[in-house]
């Protein structure tokens, strides 16, 4: 956030929303404390599958990209890959590990990690010739080129591909806890379907869609806004 302002805005309008919501929750007679471990529980496998797809896209990147052979021969395969419906995994991985926050780690690291290995590789191949030849000259090779060169140099491409996978991670975690998990947002969701409830589930789906959004104001918009800047810098 440039602005003071604007950060105590997106601040007030949230606490705005917060009250709201548990307005809501006490005329519907939901409990508080329910609706926010099951949020915050799909928010922790998100947030670990998260960096694990992270983690694993970084490496293959630039495994990949590192010689023209490996490239042309790992790249189509990972093309295919991508394109394998993610939901097949799931009675695989609940086969595999049960009906557990395992299974639904699992399930959302095949989900995520596409447009984030995609969007870094991406960037790689579009990476300035010059810049990388003035990191070379100046030391930057090993763990310490990864680490002081291409993380910052990448950050606009990994900060557009975790956006677009934090999307896909809600879409996917819903479904995953639907199936089977008995915590979670969409496992709360799922029990006020079987119940008949139409007004919890209505609640419950306008929850998680406030939930979304300021996770999307408060962490990823100053990020897009910041790989915008780093670009232009660039």
């Amino acid at each position: 956030y440039r602005r003071r302002f604007q950060l105590a805005l997106t601040i007030g309008i949230s606490l705005f929303a917060t009250i709201i919501l548990f307005v809501f929750m006490h005329v519907l007679k939901v409990a508080p404390g329910i609706l926010i471990f099951d949020l915050l529980a799909s928010l922790y496998r998100v947030v670990i599958a998260y960096f694990i797809s992270l983690f694993i896209s970084v490496f293959l990147a630039i495994l990949v990209t590192r010689n023209p052979l490996v490239e042309d021969i790992f790249l189509p395969i990972l093309d295919v890959l991508q394109s394998f419906p993610s939901f097949a995994i799931l009675p695989i991985a609940t086969l595999w590990f049960g009906a557990s926050s395992l299974t639904a780690i699992v399930f959302l690291v095949i989900t995520i990690i596409w447009p984030v290995l995609f969007n870094i590789i991406s960037g790689i191949k579009n990476m300035r010739g010059d810049t990388s030849e003035a990191a070379t000259i100046f030391g930057a090779i090993g763990i310490k080129r990864i680490w002081h060169f291409l993380l910052p140099a990448l950050f606009p491409a990994i900060v557009t591909g975790s956006i677009i996978g934090w999307g896909e991670a809600w879409d996917a975690i819903i479904g995953a806890e639907i199936i089977g998990i008995s915590t979670g947002i969409g496992a709360f969701l799922s029990n006020a379907s079987k119940a008949g409830n139409g007004k919890v589930l209505a609640f419950g789906i306008i929850a998680l869609l406030f939930f979304v959004f300021f996770l999307n104001k408060l962490i990823w918009l100053p990020l897009l806004k910041k790989s915008t800047q780093f670009s232009n810098e660039d």
